[in-house]
Formats: C-alpha cells, structure tokens, sequence
C-alpha cells in the first residue's frame, strides 16, 4: 500500500506540473553554466553582444585605466540601449576598462565635474577618456553600428605617445580665439584637441615653422597672405605635409590663386576667360555666395538670412567624408562657395597642357574628388550683397561641388620619403566658426574630425567592422501568403484548442 501511495503523490505531482517544472530546473541549469562559462549566442539583429576580435584585443592591451564616459537622457534610453549595452560588454574585457553613464538631467553635479576636468560634456556624446587626455565621439541614431568601430579607433589615437599637431594659421583674417561667434576659433581648437591633435597657434613671422607630420589649417582668411606665408604654405606641402583650407567669397586673391594652381579652385578664384586659368594674376569673376531657397537654416536672419546651405550629400567614398555620408545628418555651410576639383583630366582634350602647366607651376601630379555637393535643381550663385532672387533656369542648375580633396605624388625633395601631400578646400568660412559648430545638431564637427583624420593619414581601426542589420523577411507569392494565414488563424489556433481539451479530459 505504501508503494502504491508514493505511485499516487507522484501522479499527483506530475498532474500539477512536475513535468514541467523539471524542464524548466534544467533549462536552469544549463542556462546558469552557459553565464558561469561566458558563453554566448547573439541572435540581435545587429549583433549587440558580440565584439569584434580586432577590438577585444585592443581593450586588453590597454595598460593604463580607460574610462567610457556615455551621455544621454532618460527619454533617449530606447534609442541609446544598444550602445549602453555594448559599452558594458566592452568594460567587461579588462579590469581598466570601465564604463559610466551620466544623464545631464539626472546627474547634473557629476556633468558639471566632468566638464570642468575636461572643458565640455555634451549630451548624446562618448567620451573615451585615458589618463588626462580624452576623445570624443558624437552618438546618433546608427552610432551602434559604427560604436566598436569608433572606440577601436579612439583607443588607438590616445595610446600614441607622441600626439600629431595641428598648426592654425593665424595673421590673416582668420577664425581665431576669442573671436565671437562668427569670427571665433574655439570651438575648431578644442574640437581639434579631442580629435587628438596637439594644437598651436602658428603666425609666420614669430613661430617656428609646423612640421611636415603636422596638418596646417588656415581657416578663413580675408586678408592676403603674401608671397612669405603662401611660400611656408607651398613648403610644408612640398615636404609631404597636409593642409585643411576654409574659403568663403572674402578669400583673399594670392590665396585664390594658389589653390587654383594646385587643382582646388575656390568660386572667387575662377578666372573670368577659362584661357587664363593657370595665370596667377588673372582677373577672376567677382566674388559669389551660394543660395537656396529650399535647404536652407530658417530662424538665423540676423546671421546669415538665406545665405547659408544645408548640405546632405557627402562622398561615402572618400576617408574624409565616409562618417558623414553614414550619418545622415546634414551640415551647416554659411556664406559658402563653389570649390571646383580640376585634375588634368577635368580639361579633357587639354589635358596634357593642364598637367604641363600643373608642373610648371610647382604642382606635382595629383588626383582630386569632391566631398561634399549640393542638390541639382536647387542652388545658384549670386553677389552677396544682392536681392534674393531665384533665377527663372533654376530647375537646371548642376549639382556644385562645396568642398574637395586632392592628394599629390612624394616630391623628389621632400623629408617624408614617400608621402605625398594632401590638401581639403571648404567653400565656408563659418562652417567652422565657433557659432556654427556650437549647434551639435549639425554634422560639421563631423567634417572636421574625417577631414583632418585623412590629412594626418590617421584613420580608424579599420579592421574593425561596421555593424550591419539582419533583415528577417520571408519571401513567398500568394500561395505561400494564403498558407501563411491558414495555418496562422485556422490550425494553429485549433492545435492549441484541441490539445486543451485533450489535456483536460484527461486529468478529469
């Protein structure tokens, strides 16, 4: 009788569930070895909890303490979880690695700190901070699928002993601190400095000349430079250096002139009879501005009314540009120009005589592309001073280059063996002022961090992937859509319905 009552609180057992709860004990089980283990299965879409082998090496190698500092608010949480996520996967590679998040409404005296320590805290931003120097990525809607890539990338420019420089011109008009909002340099500086790059003032006459491993930025002369200082200029190109240039329609002539020579040719610089256009001295076509009625920054007329362009196409080809065009986000370009690339190859059957006269004018031969292009249909050139007026022919204008890239061949006497020099030309002065690349919701700062990344030959960890998306579909005609439907409203819905009638009947 005994055996037969244990028979029986083992069937009642089993009737309330002891099946069941068994599984779920070695589901248990197993799921608790697999944490203990460190074994995972991603099946995210975007791969969230897996990191790349390129940078878990990279995050282990680290030998001093290196903090992930991620800012956003609560209302952002959804849109930033993958990246919180991965940040804390990435923390758990190596004791010095860590990772803290602040939200600037929540956590306003630690913000406060933070931005105190290192001059800035902006929401919707990674800091990678090492010892005393810190670099900064700006997060948005696809920063998951570039995070592993952009950390890797951080990594790698705080460990390197020796920071690049970036020499800014100074003496000539340009963008400088303390300068305001238009004419300010600041923002340029400190954004710079969390590129990675060791900035310094440069004014030809008082300074050392830059380094040719350095990148010279001369950000929006308006006065001339003069035969010295386009010849420091010429110099550091010639030795392999590199040179990120701001126009707008007040640049000066010898400037003009001189990158006209080198294939980048500036709206203000273009000669008035295209025969002259390797002569330094030619009469140019007066100075134009930029202008479009539809993508344009509304609400900023004390500033800039009308004059300003929101450019959303970027090279997805070219190093200086990959990010923007990825990103999405448009940039800010006031009182901006054309900036023509014109290798040999652009004069067609003149070509031969373009690259004699290249030559002739100390050029060595290069390859230039544009970067960043306005909408066809949309934009057209007019004096600055002029009524805003569309042209009647305006559903033809092309599409005009606003910033380029050229990258020349070693010269026989440079001191970089091997390295040849590379130039960007940006048809916008205030694209890099301090009032314009205050507004974080626009993607200059962007700009300059690709552009100066190209310059310095500083490019990201590249061996580290972007992230790609699945995409979970099923593809089936109409026969396979009507089997869909039927076994998802008529059999699946009587399966369930008949095993509950079954399982009742049963234990009745």
């Amino acid at each position: 009788m005994a055996d037969a009552g244990k028979g029986s609180w083992f069937s009642r057992l089993g009737s309330l569930g002891g099946r069941t709860l068994a599984v779920l004990a070695v589901i248990a089980v197993l799921v608790a070895a697999a944490d203990r283990s460190g074994l995972v299965l991603d099946l995210s879409a975007d791969r969230r909890f897996t990191l790349s082998e390129r940078l878990v090496r990279i995050l282990a190698g680290q030998d001093q303490a290196v903090e992930l500092v991620s800012i956003w608010s609560a209302d952002e949480e959804g849109a930033f979880e993958p990246v919180r996520t991965a940040l804390e996967r990435m923390a758990t590679v190596s004791p010095r690695v860590t990772h803290r998040h602040l939200d600037p409404e929540l956590q306003k005296p630690l913000l406060a700190a933070f931005a105190e320590r290192h001059r800035e805290a902006q929401p919707r931003s990674l800091y990678v901070v090492r010892g005393e120097r810190v670099f900064k990525i700006a997060l948005g809607e696809r920063s998951r699928l570039y995070l592993q890539r952009d950390v890797g990338g951080a990594l790698l420019t705080l460990a390197e002993p020796t920071p690049p420089a970036a020499w800014l011109l100074q003496g000539h008009g340009e963008l400088r601190p303390g300068g305001g909002g238009e004419d300010g340099g600041d923002q340029l500086t400190h954004l710079l400095s969390l590129a990675g790059f060791q900035v310094e003032a440069v004014t030809p006459a008082r300074s050392a000349d830059p380094r040719a491993d350095g990148v010279l930025v001369v950000a929006g002369p308006t006065a001339p430079l003069g035969a010295r200082d386009l010849r420091l200029l010429g110099d550091h190109l010639r030795d392999g250096g590199s040179a990120l240039v701001a126009v707008d329609d007040r640049c000066p002539a010898d400037l003009g002139a001189w990158l006209r020579l080198r294939g980048l040719a500036p709206g203000p610089a273009r000669p008035q009879d295209p025969g002259a256009f390797f002569a330094p001295d030619a009469a140019c076509q007066p100075p134009m501005v930029l202008v479009s009625m539809r993508r344009h920054l509304a609400g900023q007329e004390v500033g800039f009314p009308h004059h300003n362009l929101l450019i959303e196409a970027a090279n997805p080809q070219h190093q200086a540009t990959r990010a923007l065009a990825q990103a999405g986000v448009p940039l800010l370009l006031p009182w901006s120009v054309t900036v023509d690339p014109l290798p040999p190859e652009a004069f067609g059957d003149h070509a031969g005589e373009a690259a004699r006269a290249f030559v002739a004018a100390g050029t060595q031969p290069f390859a230039a592309e544009a970067l960043l292009t306005t909408a066809p249909g949309d934009t057209w050139a007019k004096p600055r001073a002029a009524p805003l007026a569309a042209p009647d022919d305006l559903a033809r204008a092309p599409a005009r280059a606003v910033a380029a890239a050229a990258e020349y061949q070693p010269a026989a006497d440079s001191v970089r063996a091997g390295a040849g020099a590379r130039l960007v030309v940006v048809g916008s002065r205030q694209a890099f002022s301090d009032a314009v690349l205050a507004q974080t919701h626009f993607a200059n700062a962007e700009l300059v961090r690709g552009a100066v990344a190209w310059l310095a030959r500083r490019g990201v960890a590249s061996d580290i992937p972007t992230a790609e998306v699945a995409s979970f579909q099923v593809r089936c005609g109409d026969g396979g859509l009507s089997l869909v439907l039927v076994l998802l409203l008529a059999v699946m819905p009587c399966l369930c319905i008949g095993s509950a009638m079954l399982t009742w009947w049963d234990r009745r």
